[in-house]
């Protein structure tokens, strides 16, 4: 079952693209998967749909916030696409992501390994 996003202003009723940001859906990745995900780790916790659902709002800002800086990262390189070192620079260089240093190392030539 999907959460959607209720206004209360229905003011602008020609308006085909507001609508359709006002029935857009709260959460971007399936709630069945993010608990499956969390059962993977934990099989014995038992989890209310509502925490599922702020796990997932929260892994989803998470995402949303990582990828803008490393978007910014790719800006100042004058490249309109991230790639790897973005994301890596970005962990090594933002204190807030130093926890993914073990999942996103920066990229070492195979002489200096």
């Amino acid at each position: 079952k999907k959460i959607r996003v209720e206004d209360d202003n229905d003011d602008e009723e020609g308006d085909e693209p507001e609508k359709k940001k006002r029935d857009s859906v709260l959460y971007r990745f399936p709630m069945n998967r993010v608990k499956s995900i969390i059962k993977e780790e934990i099989p014995d916790l038992r989890i209310s749909p509502e925490a599922v659902f702020l796990i997932n709002r929260a892994s989803e800002k998470f995402l949303q916030l990582f990828s803008k800086e490393a978007y910014a990262c790719a800006f100042l390189d004058r490249k309109n696409h991230i790639s790897y070192h973005h994301l890596s620079s970005i962990v090594t260089k933002r204190k807030r992501f130093s926890f993914l240093s073990d999942f996103v190392p920066e990229m070492l030539k195979a002489e200096d390994a």
